[in-house]
């Protein structure tokens, strides 16, 4: 998704999907001889934004943005203000399994909350150990039974992995579940 499709309708809730890792990996679709990696991203930039995004660009001094780094850090710092990353890496932190949610529901309820922030800082570990704290117990004797052991003995790459394929078949059998129940 680019800035544009976040402020598509002028409203900033749209921006919870942004993911500026897409952002940054443009450059390494297409390359230009001699020509650096920040200098395309920074010239391509501004065919990304929409809306509000844009009007927060054309807001800025004509080619006042000349650093790649400091166009991310200036547009993170306009959209991601520090009473807003605060909230959100609170909400990350105290995140919990409600009694009706499958795996699937939290699954995706967690990595919604980390695209809401992508300035959060939790590295993958500290996520890891955030998303199993957060689950019911019966939620994590399920995932140490599909592992056969504890799931915290896996690599972080094994355990991502797992978790997916996990959330990935209890939400194929909701939504059979669901098919079959409206017959």
């Amino acid at each position: 998704m680019t800035c544009g499709e976040c402020f598509q309708h002028g409203n900033e809730a749209n921006f919870d999907s942004f993911n500026l890792e897409q952002q940054v990996s443009w450059p390494f679709t297409m390359k230009i001889h001699q020509v650096l990696d920040k200098a395309i991203r920074l010239s391509l930039f501004p065919f990304s934004l929409a809306g509000k995004a844009m009007v927060w660009l054309n807001s800025l001094l004509e080619n006042s943005l000349t650093d790649w780094e400091e166009i991310v850090a200036k547009f993170l710092n306009n959209y991601f203000p520090q009473s807003k990353v605060n909230k959100g890496k609170q909400e990350i932190s105290s995140f919990q399994q409600e009694d009706s949610e499958s795996l699937s529901q939290t699954w995706d309820m967690f990595k919604g909350l980390l695209r809401k922030i992508p300035t959060h800082g939790f590295d993958m570990p500290a996520q890891f150990t955030l998303f199993l704290g957060g689950l019911q117990s019966h939620t994590k004797l399920m995932l140490d039974a599909s592992v056969g052991g504890n799931i915290k003995w896996k690599t972080l790459e094994e355990a991502h992995e797992m978790i997916e394929n996990i959330a990935s078949n209890d939400n194929e059998m909701q939504n059979e579940r669901a098919t079959s129940q409206k017959k």
